[in-house]
């Protein structure tokens, strides 16, 4: 479900990525801001019960599909 999230707040994703990498290794103190920025997006998403329905039918489907054919889809390939 974070994956996922994740891909539904890319503003905020993005505005991680360029502090982190203008920081280097002190961006565990410099990117506080944007880190809890980027949590409290996902955890939105997270909390919304209808995203937690769509996301548990859309895994029960890849499953099910997987377990007839045996092919797994690319987001669960990892």
């Amino acid at each position: 479900m974070r994956d996922i999230g994740r891909e539904l707040c890319p503003d905020y994703v993005k505005q991680f990525t360029e502090c982190t990498q203008k920081h280097g290794f002190a961006m565990v103190m410099s990117c506080r801001d944007e880190r809890n920025e980027l949590c409290e997006c996902i955890k939105g998403w997270i909390d919304n019960q209808e995203f937690k329905d769509l996301v548990i039918e859309e895994y029960l489907n890849e499953r099910s599909h997987f377990r007839q054919t045996g092919i797994k889809t690319k987001r669960y390939a990892r």
